[in-house]
């Protein structure tokens, strides 16, 4: 049954990449590209991703005309959304530049102008688990085509080109290791003085112990995610609660209903002590801080043989692989009580992240040559 739904899902996903979004932007071509309109879209989030805030900041500075087309499509009535989607398809047929950071369908569902560039600044670092056209089944291809008409697709290192342009059916040469925009704000000490600062209002009890973030992926799919070792983790935080402020954050999918003043994953990275987690891609992100990783993932195995990875998993992640409540407490007790050998992680950054350096934003614009547009006043 839940296999039919998801069928049905895709068929309309299909029906609209075909046929109506075509329409529509075969409509709005009737306008000349405006060489100052940049767009912004994402189709889960509400608001401005952390994955395109520093490009979307980088653009604000300049004299380009920025439209923001933000709304979780998995979490809106229907005629909200199509009123969203008309409203994309009338300022993509004449945008110069359009950046997305995860699949967003309207993008994807006409024969782009070729003067429109898209930019698919992706939302995760390095390569870990598999996904678009790099898994078996090749789901993502039964209806429909996801990751249609981008002209550049960004990666964290070299490593990491050819799985990309893997699983998003592109020739490499549209996949360039410049870096991931996002991972800027983590060289930048004014965001991480911010960071700091908005963890203590938030959680005054931390006190001086330690930081240890729970930060899981989730397993099904995106109507119906869940995550596995909730109550593992309690006991290990319950253990340790003298030493230890464990956070939990899970992924979005599985965490709607976020406080407004909820820190978001990025933000509780530069406070964290150690990060555990499973699959997530976050783990490429917190190394660059060079800081123990734990990984705890009761069901690798199966995980596995489900979904499987680009790189060995986990003997080329530098943690430990941990599956019960004991082998969590004591691999925490040895990140806190051992002396961190960082030698491992560094050549794992050097590995995946290289590109990731503070300068990667700079990077994307250069690629793209993208030059201030003639301010008229």
């Amino acid at each position: 049954m839940k296999q039919f739904q998801i069928n049905i899902r895709q068929f309309i996903k299909m029906l609209l990449q075909k046929t109506l979004l075509p329409l529509l932007y075969k409509i709005y071509t009737y306008q000349r590209i405006e060489q100052d309109l940049v767009i912004f879209a994402d189709a889960h989030h509400n608001s401005l991703p952390f994955s395109m805030k520093h490009m979307h900041d980088a653009f604000k500075q300049t004299d380009y005309k920025v439209k923001d087309f933000f709304l979780d499509f998995q979490n809106v009535g229907t005629l909200k959304l199509v009123k969203h989607i008309h409203l994309f398809m009338k300022y993509y047929a004449k945008a110069k530049y359009v950046f997305i950071c995860d699949y967003y369908l309207p993008v994807s569902s006409s024969h782009k102008r070729t003067d429109t560039r898209v930019i698919q600044l992706w939302h995760a670092c390095g390569c870990l688990k598999k996904f678009g056209y790099s898994i078996e089944e090749k789901g993502c291809s039964k209806f429909y085509s996801p990751f249609k008409n981008y002209d550049l697709i960004t990666v964290s290192s070299p490593y990491c080109v050819d799985f990309f342009a893997e699983a998003m059916g592109y020739d490499k040469a549209k996949v360039l290791d410049l870096g991931i925009s996002r991972t800027d704000l983590y060289f930048q000490d004014t965001f991480i003085s911010k960071c700091k600062e908005k963890f203590k209002k938030r959680y005054p009890q931390a006190g001086n112990k330690k930081i240890v973030l729970w930060a899981p992926t989730f397993r099904g799919n995106a109507a119906a995610p869940y995550c596995i070792g909730n109550e593992m983790i309690d006991e290990a935080a319950k253990r340790l609660e003298d030493k230890c402020l464990f956070i939990k954050k899970l992924h979005p999918h599985m965490n709607k209903d976020n406080q407004a003043d909820e820190l978001t994953s990025e933000e509780l990275l530069p406070v964290s002590d150690i990060l555990i987690t499973d699959y997530s891609s976050l783990l490429f992100d917190f190394s660059l801080q060079c800081r123990p990783i734990i990984l705890f993932a009761p069901d690798h195995n199966n995980y596995n043989t489900e979904r499987g990875f680009y790189i060995n998993y986990p003997e080329e992640i530098p943690a430990p692989l941990t599956t019960s409540t004991d082998e969590l407490y004591q691999a925490i007790i040895d990140a806190l009580d051992q002396g961190y050998n960082t030698n491992p992680i560094i050549s794992f950054k050097k590995k995946y992240m290289s590109k990731c350096d503070g300068s990667s934003t700079k990077r994307i614009l250069k690629e793209i040559e993208t030059k201030p547009p003639h301010n008229p006043s």
